[in-house]
């Protein structure tokens, strides 16, 4: 048996927390450029398409070659927001679902199949991977930093990563301090309502 182990050495980039920070940044904004495009695109949908007797949009879609789905976009959420599921159409099954899809334009289809290439490239992956790395690089370096000076973590706290601003919140700050980035600080946000 060969021990592959010996033959290949893997080294892994060792990043600081600024040069993580400048990569999370950058895949955050690309995806909030995809989530956009996503956005308007469901908006378009319901521009172009009646919604049926539930209020519901529906728009179908291709996969497999020889399968149907449809995609049911629903905007009844809560703050005037928008949800969806998809579901796979059974010939034998879903009589009604499948006499609607053939019935449909054909662009019905063309904008359901447009949906879930869209759906498909909004980018939470490497957004959502360099955000855990950074929160993990963020939490070791506090850590350190307070066990330094010997003392306990206040309940939040500003930093600065890069040229941004950041609001860091600690949990359990008394036993075993967990450190998060909260919020970029930008301007601050005033509500003028008595509580």
């Amino acid at each position: 048996m060969i021990d592959w182990k010996k033959y290949i050495r893997v080294k892994t980039k060792q990043r600081t927390i600024h040069q993580i920070h400048d990569i999370w940044y950058k895949a955050k904004s690309r995806s909030l450029v995809r989530r956009e495009r996503f956005t308007n695109f469901i908006n378009h949908v319901t521009s172009i398409i009646e919604p049926n007797d539930k209020g519901n949009y529906i728009i179908y879609f291709n996969y497999n070659d020889s399968n149907i789905g449809s995609i049911i976009l629903n905007f009844n959420g809560r703050f005037g927001g928008w949800s969806f599921h998809t579901e796979q159409l059974n010939m034998d099954k879903d009589r009604d679902k499948i006499l609607s899809y053939w019935l449909a334009d054909d662009s019905i289809t063309e904008l359901g199949n447009k949906f879930r290439e869209l759906e498909d490239d909004r980018g939470f992956l490497l957004e959502s991977l360099t955000r855990k790395v950074l929160d993990s690089k963020v939490n070791d370096y506090f850590r350190k930093y307070f066990e330094k000076l010997k003392q306990y973590p206040p309940d939040s706290f500003i930093t600065k990563i890069s040229d941004k601003d950041y609001i860091i919140v600690v949990d359990d700050r008394l036993n075993f301090p967990k450190f998060k980035i909260a919020n970029e600080v930008t301007e601050p946000i005033i509500i003028n309502e008595p509580i």
